[in-house]
């Protein structure tokens, strides 16, 4: 995935910067176009028991490096765990575009096996359904500001992390708890950016905790990375263009019109390869005043 926060920096600051790049300038390299936003379960242990004791979990100090973001480099979610010991589920949001940010997200439980676990909100506000924490219970968490500020220091792209909550988890044998749809309750899994466009809406799996010879399930790849065009390698295919100041740029893998739109951009569908570094300077660019970028964006005060 391609990080955009320092283009949109750029832009909030010197609204007429021109962003130009050299050929082939509106698209993507393989290296860059990466897999977005995920939901993890990250195991930390507590301590023996299933009452809990010990030095519970903490919103305030939960990890945020997860090097979710790169291809060949090993996540660093912590996916498989004991049974008989007790276990913080810290419920991750990786992988962020900083530019699109991160709102709220939706999702179920599947728990197989014998477990005990209790819920902790980190977010602002939920919305409980169908016995939550219990298999098959579903929840809306949200946030009061856009989470899109918290880097994971892991991540070569600059992915941004949000911590939704943690479960205390103890399995008394073999189990898994997983990040599913609801089944009690009708919740998919889903997030939303701070837009209201939804990321990630081709991934169908995500993160699972395994205890004993239970599967656990990293969250990150677990879909096919995007191929991004190549016009070196085949000059007569077309794709989308974003146009904005007389310039083309590309916001990520996606590459979406709401994206394109929101940094007051024309959109314009199925340019040739050959037209891909001209078609901007032909089309009509509408100029927006500073007013008008913070009232879109927010002053940042």
């Amino acid at each position: 995935m391609h990080r955009s926060l320092p283009l949109l920096a750029a832009l909030l600051v010197l609204p007429s910067l021109v962003v130009a790049q050299p050929a082939p300038g509106c698209l993507p390299t393989q290296e860059q176009c990466l897999n977005d936003a995920t939901l993890g379960l990250h195991a930390v242990p507590r301590s023996p028991g299933p009452g809990g004791g010990g030095s519970p979990g903490s919103c305030a100090t939960a990890p945020t490096s997860f090097a979710c973001d790169a291809p060949g480099m090993t996540s660093t979610f912590a996916v498989q765990a004991a049974v008989h010991e007790g276990y913080d589920l810290y419920l991750v949001a990786a992988d962020i575009d900083p530019l699109r940010g991160l709102q709220s997200i939706e999702l179920g439980l599947e728990i197989t096996g014998s477990v005990f676990s209790t819920w902790t909100l980190c977010a602002d506000g939920e919305a409980q359904a169908g016995g939550w924490p219990a298999t098959g219970g579903g929840n809306v968490i949200s946030w009061n500001t856009c989470q899109a500020t918290t880097p994971d220091p892991g991540d070569p792209q600059g992915g941004a992390v949000a911590i939704a909550g943690f479960f205390y988890v103890y399995a008394y044998g073999d189990a898994e708890f997983r990040v599913k749809p609801g089944s009690v309750v009708p919740v998919k899994v889903s997030l939303l950016d701070c837009l209201g466009s939804e990321l990630s809406p081709n991934r169908t799996q995500f993160g699972a905790v395994g205890f004993g010879s239970g599967t656990g399930v990293q969250p990150c790849f677990q879909n096919p990375i995007p191929t991004p065009v190549d016009c070196s390698t085949d000059p007569s295919l077309t794709a989308p263009v974003c146009c904005n100041d007389g310039a083309c740029m590309w916001l990520d893998c996606q590459h979406t019109r709401v994206q394109c739109e929101a940094l007051g951009g024309t959109w314009i569908e199925d340019v040739p390869c050959s037209e891909l570094n001209t078609v901007c300077s032909t089309v009509p660019v509408e100029m927006r005043s500073w007013g008008a970028i913070k009232s879109t964006f927010g002053s940042g005060d």
